[in-house]
């Protein structure tokens, strides 16, 4: 579904890996039908805030070509 790893998820499941690319965000929350700000919200920071940048910013990485 998102081509990641078991251990790669568990990882960050365990919180023992915690800097993930853009592209690996989009590709969890594609294989969980849910926004990428959704895998987010646990991080500190105003959430609505957040949510609504992190929203955007995947909106607008959707509409790059692939490989920039």
């Amino acid at each position: 579904m998102s081509d990641l790893s078991l251990n790669f998820v568990s990882k960050i499941e365990r919180k023992q890996k915690q800097n993930i690319i853009i592209k690996t965000l989009m590709a969890l929350a594609s294989a969980l039908n849910v926004k990428p700000s959704d895998l987010l919200k646990g991080s500190k920071g105003p959430a609505s805030n957040r949510c609504k940048h992190v929203d955007l910013l995947s909106r607008q990485l959707y509409k790059l070509p692939e490989g920039e």
